[in-house]
């Protein structure tokens, strides 16, 4: 299992900006959690959320 690096950027209604680690078996799993993630957040916050790939963990 690896963990895929996310930086996640919103400026509405202020600046925000976090990273989310997301455990996942492939890089394409990753990026359809990442893209769910985006959804609620967006729903949440209201506005539009830029997302980041920044890198891979590899876990043993």
């Amino acid at each position: 299992m690896k963990q895929y690096l996310f930086s996640f950027e919103t400026d509405y209604p202020k600046h925000l900006e976090w990273k989310e680690t997301i455990p996942a078996g492939g890089m394409l799993e990753a990026f359809l959690k990442a893209k769910q993630l985006v959804k609620q957040y967006a729903k949440e916050k209201g506005g539009l959320i830029r997302v980041e790939y920044i890198g891979v963990r590899y876990l043993n």
